[in-house]
């Protein structure tokens, strides 16, 4: 998309120039890492990808046992960066963590 600009003073010579790029979905997390572990407690991060051009936000579901319904979820619109305290001792846990934008 090229523009130019006129006024009294001049005409603007060199166009402005913008690539206009459809936005996407945002690709997946990636590098996900678990540290700071105790009974409890765990700190989850990842490495967000491309964002697909919107603003995205990165979900974590942790489902308990063999259940296929999340137990409960967290939301982080910065980062991919999850500190989850009240965790049950010895029960197993699945973690997901991904991310969306408005366009899916």
């Amino acid at each position: 998309l090229s523009c130019w600009a006129e006024n009294n003073i001049a005409v603007q010579s060199v166009p402005c120039l913008f690539q206009v790029v459809a936005a996407g979905k945002p690709y997946p997390v990636r590098n996900c890492s678990v540290g700071n572990e105790t009974a409890s407690s765990v700190v989850v991060w990842c490495l967000p990808g491309s964002d697909g051009g919107l603003p995205q936000i990165f979900l974590l579901e942790i489902y308990v046992g063999g259940s296929p319904n999340p137990r409960v979820n967290f939301t982080a619109t910065d980062s991919p960066y999850f500190y989850l305290t009240d965790l049950e001792a010895e029960v197993p846990i699945r973690l997901i963590v991904y991310s969306v934008n408005s366009k899916g």
